[in-house]
């Protein structure tokens, strides 16, 4: 029994890296909260253009989008991170980063849940929550990871290193899962609208 308890203590991140979490996660949060304000001060007009464009993109929802368009979508914010925690100066702006990232997250639920009422949220998570679920937690590791580059030594470097690639090993997956699994789910909260 005391074996798997040892295993769970040695894979907890370092005392540093809470701290940097709970920072990180505060930015994203207000984010979140600013592009849930701003997006309630989207014009009606506004949110019938969106509504138009949704009911357009909806007809070809079917289609497969491109690879690089799911590429570019996966990796911009990591890759961002991963470069602002790289250079020095870079260190500055990874919170107004984060917070813009959940910005425009929020703000993009927020009109189309705006734009199609309460099938919208549907529309959103299915838009979103997949991407979600692969980008956010690397996201968030990326941006914790600059005490590793603060640390020197080859054991730091390794781990950096380890960092980046296991990132865009998720990022991969969740490239692959966007292709396979995002058309049929939107079709599926299209279906499901009232």
């Amino acid at each position: 029994m005391r074996r798997p308890r040892r295993v769970l203590l040695m894979m907890r991140p370092p005392e540093r890296f809470r701290a940097d979490y709970l920072i990180l996660s505060l930015a994203f949060l207000l984010g979140v909260l600013g592009g849930h304000l701003a997006g309630g001060l989207v014009s009606s007009a506004g949110i019938d253009q969106l509504a138009e464009y949704l009911s357009g993109y909806s007809r070809s929802a079917s289609v497969r989008p491109s690879p690089a368009s799911v590429f570019f979508a996966y990796f911009r914010m990591p890759a961002l991170l991963a470069a602002l925690t790289f250079v020095s100066w870079g260190r500055w702006l990874i919170l107004p980063a984060m917070a813009g990232h959940g910005f425009l997250l929020a703000f993009a639920v927020r009109s189309i849940a705006s734009a199609l009422g309460r099938g919208g949220v549907l529309i959103a998570f299915a838009a979103f929550g997949l991407r979600c679920c692969f980008v956010l937690p690397c996201c968030f590791y990326l941006a914790a990871m600059r005490h590793e580059r603060a640390a020197s030594g080859p054991e730091s470097r390794r781990r950096c290193l380890f960092i980046v690639f296991a990132c865009a090993a998720v990022l991969l997956a969740g490239c692959a899962a966007e292709m396979a699994l995002g058309p049929g789910l939107f079709i599926w909260a299209l279906a499901h609208i009232s």
